[in-house]
């Protein structure tokens, strides 16, 4: 079964291709790969992000408060077409050499693994995913208490899920978890949210050897949308960061091994703060304020970082536009 109950610190880096490699190469040896990433695959993960009719959950996260919390419907896309995946010349692609064991939690079990491989690029544009109706999805409540991440997952059929934030579903199947439905149950009841967001990525994920607390994520191909809200419609969207670029995240309730202190110092690689949702949504509003600026009416995150948000009565909400406009 699932782990359905997180709580840990997650530290994320923005990495280059280079970058990427050497991190990958370093952590040979201290982590074996996620059963999903066998064979050499990148596994696909699509989300749609739920919020308030004024992005009020977005809004607020952004504000880095000391409290705040996220809404989405999580799913694992599956691969229709195989996608050509290249890897570097230095190591074996992803599971060579490696056994493919794997504990309750659907991760590599400790000690099966050997080296990591290096870089795999994902053909961006090649591979055809979907999700099938009655696939199992994840209705999840991410929420963040001074830095601390608590997560908290439900896993349902796609009808049900859907259902269930539409506030009309009432009964609970032996693979749902009732205390975690109550509880999205109440913000559901209390904001009303709505689907508000596309977001997917492909996902390289590790699990220390000797320590089941440690897990560190790669995330490249980010891709999103704000029509076909849905998890049924295919797998296009527009690129949230530039080619080549990877979302590392380091995800532990501890401190981190010397090892990985050792290896991030050597290569220079320093934590940042970055959202998915929320670099979307700051993508989002700037193309509404700059719209030829952005092909098709998006452009990347780097860019949208540069569009100042005071300007934007929708990242800022009514009430802070208004007193915005006054002081202007």
């Amino acid at each position: 079964m699932a782990i359905e109950v997180f709580n840990r610190y997650e530290n994320k880096y923005m990495l280059d291709a280079e970058t990427f490699d050497r991190i990958l190469f370093g952590i040979s040896g201290y982590m074996s790969p996620d059963a999903h990433n066998a064979g050499g695959k990148l596994y696909t993960v699509a989300n749609i992000y739920y919020d308030t009719p004024d992005h009020g959950f977005i809004r607020r996260s952004l504000q880095k408060p000391t409290y705040k919390e996220k809404v989405r419907l999580r799913g694992y896309l599956s691969e229709h077409a195989a996608a050509p995946v290249i890897a570097s010349a230095q190591t074996p692609a992803l599971g060579s050499g490696h056994g493919t064991s794997v504990n309750g939690h659907g991760k590599s079990a400790p000690g099966a693994g050997g080296p990591v491989p290096a870089a795999m690029y994902p053909a961006p544009t090649s591979r055809r995913l979907s999700l099938a109706e009655d696939a199992l999805v994840y209705v999840e409540v991410k929420k963040k208490v001074n830095g601390l991440v608590n997560k908290r997952r439900t896993a349902m059929k796609l009808p049900e899920a859907y259902a269930f934030l539409n506030g009309g579903m009432t009964g609970v199947a032996p693979y749902m978890n009732s205390q975690v439905m109550e509880e999205i149950s109440y913000i559901i009841r209390r904001d009303r949210p709505e689907p508000a967001a596309w977001i997917a990525y492909d996902r390289m994920a590790f699990f220390a050897n000797d320590n089941d607390d440690l897990r560190i994520s790669f995330d490249t191909n980010i891709r999103t949308r704000r029509h076909a809200l849905s998890l049924l419609e295919g797998d296009s969207g527009a690129p949230l960061l530039k080619d080549g670029r990877w979302l590392m995240e380091i995800k532990t309730a501890r401190a981190m091994p010397l090892w990985l202190c050792r290896l991030l110092s050597e290569n220079k690689v320093y934590p940042t703060s970055f959202s998915k949702y929320g670099a979307e949504f700051k993508q989002y509003v700037a193309a509404l304020d700059a719209p030829r600026g952005y092909a098709n009416g998006i452009g990347h995150y780097e860019a949208a970082q540069q569009i100042p948000p005071a300007k934007s009565p929708v990242l800022l909400g009514p009430a802070m536009a208004d007193e915005a406009a006054r002081c202007a």
